[in-house]
């Protein structure tokens, strides 16, 4: 019987491939953390927004800003190797680099929201004998008067719509203290109209006998 030629094993396009895993660098790990965390943050955003009605803590751009600098932090992760830190998994000092960015950036997020949820103690009914208020959470406003229909706050700036001119908004200086609201217009030149201040009591409170720990001085006097 004649002898057959033993036939080499075929080899594959795979098989004579290198697969070279790309180690990250301490400086990429960083930069992957960052730009994660804006990109957190804008979704936050964004779901503050799509659930509350409320920007966490800013105007509409926000989350896609956030969205949009994280991605671009993510892309250039290889830029940041200027900061020279060793991989996440070699280096004590880089553990703690990222650990404390991580908790620095997590406790201001905390921070805004409080900030956020504070903001929002204006929600509900505040009345005086001439006008009541009642601030929903979804950005709408019931006025006795029908004066106006929407609002927002953005510190201590409350901005308030005309719905017979919904594409304006008219600026308020207000604060509260305890059981009342005060709130002044605001003039062209940033100036508060302290003359026009007036005077709400929170729901549930009779205007008479509502308290206060503190009469803003952009108020006029009682």
């Amino acid at each position: 019987m004649d002898s057959q030629p033993v036939a080499e094993p075929f080899q594959t396009a795979e098989s004579e491939q290198e697969f070279v895993t790309e180690t990250l660098t301490g400086s990429e790990q960083l930069a992957m953390l960052v730009g994660g965390l804006f990109i957190f943050y804008g979704a936050l955003d964004f779901l503050m927004w799509l659930i509350f009605g409320v920007w966490f803590p800013g105007p509409f751009f926000t989350p896609m800003a956030f969205l949009g600098i994280g991605s671009a932090i993510i892309h250039y992760k290889s830029y940041w190797n200027v900061i020279e830190l060793e991989p996440f998994s070699k280096s004590q000092n880089t553990k703690y680099v990222l650990g404390g960015v991580l908790g620095s950036a997590l406790l201001l997020i905390l921070v805004i929201f409080l900030i956020s949820i504070a903001e929002d103690d204006i929600v509900g009914t505040w009345s005086n004998p001439e006008q009541t208020f009642t601030f929903n959470s979804d950005g709408t406003l019931e006025d006795s008067t029908g004066e106006w229909s929407e609002w927002r706050v953005d510190g201590n700036d409350l901005y308030l719509v005309d719905p017979t001119e919904p594409d304006m908004e008219y600026f308020f200086r207000y604060t509260i203290s305890h059981e009342t609201l005060f709130l002044a217009p605001i003039d062209d030149d940033g100036s508060v109209k302290s003359e026009w201040c007036s005077i709400y009591a929170g729901g549930g409170v009779d205007w008479e006998d509502a308290e206060y720990y503190d009469w803003p001085s952009w108020c006029a006097s009682e």
